[in-house]
């Protein structure tokens, strides 16, 4: 009986870690179709949305769960979610997959503008990335899309739990607020044949939940899913219409994502600093130096070059030095 009772405990853990994390898919275009699969990892991701957007992917690369129908009718635009904290949100006819995390997404984002821009090689590309944090959000974007936006306030019927007095919980709804009306204003331009990015990254999410964790109750939480559940669906609603269904639109959310993120993130910067930090190396005459081993050796070289053809093309006659140095004296008897 305790062997069952340990393993039904085990057998629970690992369905905790596995579903700790998931990728949904909340719209796609009619040339792509998406199939039951087991897991997908945050790699994989990038390579979804890469073939998604027509970009070619390695055969080894390519995930089972996607099935590209017609690929002449290419993705326009690609709009992820990035929801750290929660490990999952019901939306309705989603395709959701367990997420492995083996990377950080914003190395997925920089990864993704790499290649449409090796293809593409064009500087009219949309790219909107907004990280909203319970602090000011940070924008980095080809368009300005913070400057100016009008939020519209929740009736105060959709928000009976959330005590307003509280910073945190004033932090969530301004920035539920504020996601919507970014996202409405990033919509600018027309199609022009270049993919168009658009990543809204939600840490204040992760920040609610850590802050409220000893006040939390489950209608709040209840509450503060169905407030991302609506506004997603909207901002969803939205980019449909503007893109004419030509849009992938898809949900990245994980209990593991922040931590793991910022693990990455200063894994990649201790590597970095280790490697370009050459300061102690070098005097501040290097340079200096530098400049007058190489010039010199220039001119050295341009020098000899100069002897080399004026020698070469000297006329061998019997006024030269050349004449004099090679012919052999012939002696006489006196």
């Amino acid at each position: 009986m305790k062997m069952l009772k340990s393993g039904l405990i085990t057998l629970c853990s690992v369905l905790v870690t596995v579903r700790a994390n998931e990728f949904s898919i909340l719209h796609t275009p009619e040339a792509i179709e998406f199939q039951p699969s087991s897991t997908i990892d945050l790699r994989t991701v990038k390579d979804v949305f890469t073939a998604a957007l027509g970009i070619s992917v390695k055969q080894d690369h390519r995930w089972s769960g996607m099935d590209i129908k017609n690929p002449f009718e290419t993705t326009e635009a690609v709009v992820s979610f990035i929801i750290p904290g929660l490990s999952s949100l019901n939306f309705l006819h989603a395709h959701d997959y367990d997420l492995l995390i083996n990377d950080n997404t914003d190395n997925v984002y920089d990864s993704l503008l790499n290649l449409i821009s090796h293809k593409y090689a064009a500087n009219n590309q949309t790219t909107v990335k907004v990280t909203f944090k319970s602090s000011e959000p940070e924008m980095e974007s080809s368009i300005d899309v913070l400057t100016g936006v009008v939020t519209e306030a929740t009736p105060f019927s959709e928000i009976k739990k959330f005590d307003l007095e509280k910073d945190i919980d004033k932090a969530f709804i301004g920035n539920i607020h504020l996601l919507k009306a970014v996202a409405k204003k990033a919509l600018v331009g027309h199609s022009d044949g270049i993919p168009d990015v658009y990543w809204f990254s939600l840490p204040v999410v992760s920040d609610f939940i850590d802050q409220s964790s000893s006040s939390i109750n489950e209608d709040k939480l209840v509450e503060a899913e169905n407030l991302l559940i609506k506004t997603i669906s909207a901002i969803t609603e939205d980019y449909k219409k503007f893109y004419n269904g030509k849009v992938l639109v898809a949900t990245l959310l994980g209990t593991e994502m922040s931590s793991h993120s910022m693990r990455y993130r200063r894994a990649v910067e201790v590597a970095q600093n280790a490697a370009l930090n050459l300061g102690e190396e070098y005097d501040e005459d290097y340079p200096v130096i530098f400049n007058i081993l190489l010039w010199s050796a220039i001119a050295f070289i341009f020098t000899l070059i100069a002897i080399s053809l004026a020698i070469g093309n000297m006329d061998p006659g019997r006024d030269s030095i050349i004449y004099r140095m090679t012919s052999t004296r012939i002696k006489k008897d006196s």
